[in-house]
């Protein structure tokens, strides 16, 4: 039976909320808001990132930037007192790039370090890569000797034992780097020692494991039909079974992100399946046969949602995402749906929330916002309590950021074209900046942007228009890229164009000073 999470953690609404919506609305706090930050504060990397859990919640780790120049460093805090002097380490020659706990008491790091000044060869870098280990009990970091390896799973049944995968080959082979396939090796995290598990190969390769560490999906793409296939191997099987087949040169898109863990022969996928917009579905690998899990009209399904607390349950699905004004969700789970909501309403500033780390016991959170006046916040609710962490950018005031608004237009031929449209303080019109997204066909999701936020707070209003082509509004939006011929500098600009005559008819934007960033 499935109970609901509000009585557990509605106690903390009221502190928290009082905290959150305390406003200063004084005149001076209105002067103020008009001084723009200096330049150097958008261009600050994160001060802290990467913030997470032990797996049995004693300790938080992160990623902190020490000052404006410095090398990235980890501290490990007591997270039952986070005001006590964590342990503090650095990787120097090397350079810690990401960490992920494997145990109660170690750590997986991601390390590069330069080693040559410029490129050699093709695709051959400046910097290596390393992996290290720190154990929170001796202390102590070491590297091993393997270099371009990364982890492919932490297994959270096996504390002392990851998955990690290789790029084997010559890399000046005949097959480029991105291409080579890799192999999969258990990797004993005391000994240093690893045993071969499987090797990919060019036609049957990107393996993915379960939480106990069997292969279950590969991928490969078959040249004669010119089509990517999925291959499925069932639990206490040797051999892989094609099940999921897609045309290269179709425009609908296909994807296996999951399974059901009540019945591993039920696969979701990610599909248009001849619809506008790409929807969730389970397929059956023993019937062939779909059924619809949820579709909208208007946008695409982002993806799914995984269960908060990794460690017990490493591999099941509790939802789905879509992304229109800012991502929502669709749980399955009633109980992970109702934790996020109730999250949602006691952090300041509430956009995007989530957790980003969670102790294997369920108890003890770390709780990650961004939006347009959150650059990034890190909390830790334990005990009862919902503190703190830090900011990824704790320069800046919420207030003084610019509110982003949603909005739709018409373009000349009545295309309708969604936006972000980001708003300075002060009273319009407003000198306008047009700043499109790369790609072009790619699926943009503005959330905080540094470099709206930057302009706002320099008082231009920035328009970021999803002009056609742009992906997230389904197949027919996408086409009308290819009208003919390429609408690429013909209506995909015009889009542009047409956003910002409308942001002037609107009275928001000054014709005679109008700019494309």
């Amino acid at each position: 039976m499935v109970r609901s999470t509000k009585t557990a953690i509605a106690p903390l609404l009221a502190a928290a909320c009082l905290a959150g919506n305390a406003q200063d609305t004084s005149e001076d706090a209105v002067v103020e808001a008009s001084v723009p930050y200096p330049l150097d504060y958008f261009a600050m990397r994160p001060v802290i990132r990467n913030v997470s859990l032990s797996p049995d919640g004693k300790y938080v780790a992160l990623i902190k930037i020490p000052s404006k120049d410095g090398d990235p460093l980890v501290e490990v805090y007591e997270s039952s007192d986070l005001t006590k002097e964590p342990f503090r380490m650095n990787a120097d020659p090397m350079e810690i790039t990401g960490f992920r706990w494997v145990s109660d008491a170690d750590i997986v790091f991601d390390l590069r370090q330069q080693v040559r000044d410029k490129i050699e060869g093709f695709d051959q870098g400046t910097f290596e890569f390393k992996l290290g280990l720190l154990n929170m009990e001796t202390k102590k970091l070491k590297s091993f000797d393997e270099g371009g390896i990364s982890v492919a799973h932490r297994l959270p049944q096996e504390p002392r034992k990851i998955i990690i995968s290789m790029q084997e080959g010559d890399v000046d082979g005949r097959i480029d780097r991105a291409f080579r396939p890799r192999s999969y090796w258990e990797l004993d995290l005391s000994r240093g020692s690893k045993k071969l598990l499987i090797r990919g190969k060019l036609s049957l390769g990107q393996i993915e494991f379960d939480g106990e560490g069997n292969p279950w999906l590969a991928r490969g793409f078959d040249e004669g039909a010119d089509e990517f296939v999925w291959y499925h191997r069932k639990l206490g099987e040797k051999g892989w079974n094609d099940v999921l087949r897609h045309s290269e040169d179709s425009f609908e898109s296909f994807g296996v992100v999951g399974y059901d863990v009540d019945d591993r022969d039920k696969l979701f996928v990610v599909a248009n399946r001849g619809n506008d917009t790409q929807g969730l579905w389970t397929y059956d690998i023993e019937t062939g046969q779909y059924e619809p899990v949820y579709r909208r009209s208007d946008v695409d399904i982002a993806g799914v949602v995984g269960h908060s607390n990794r460690w017990e349950h490493p591999d099941r699905i509790v939802g789905l995402a879509y992304y229109k004004d800012k991502y929502h969700y669709v749980f399955f789970d009633e109980m992970e749906g109702g934790i996020r909501e109730q999250l949602a309403g006691i952090v300041p500033h509430a956009h995007e929330v989530r957790i980003s780390s969670r102790s294997r016991d369920g108890n003890t959170l770390v709780v990650f916002n961004t939006g347009p006046q959150d650059p990034g916040t890190y909390y830790l609710l334990k005990d009862g309590r919902f503190r703190v962490i830090g900011s990824q950018q704790p320069l800046f005031d919420s207030e003084k950021l610019a509110r982003v608004e949603y909005i739709t237009y018409k373009a000349r031929d009545g295309v309708e074209i969604p936006a972000w449209l980001t708003v300075p303080h002060g009273e319009p019109p407003f000198s306008l900046v047009v700043m499109p997204h790369g790609g072009p066909f790619v699926a943009e999701t503005v959330a905080y942007d540094k470099w709206a936020q930057m302009l706002a707070n320099n008082g231009h209003l920035v328009l970021q228009p999803q002009y056609r082509g742009s992906l997230n509004y389904g197949l027919e939006f996408l086409q009308r890229a290819f009208v003919d011929v390429s609408q690429g500098g013909r209506a995909m600009q015009d889009d542009k164009d047409d956003g910002a005559l409308h942001l002037v008819e609107e009275g928001l934007a000054e014709k005679d000073r109008i700019a494309m960033f």
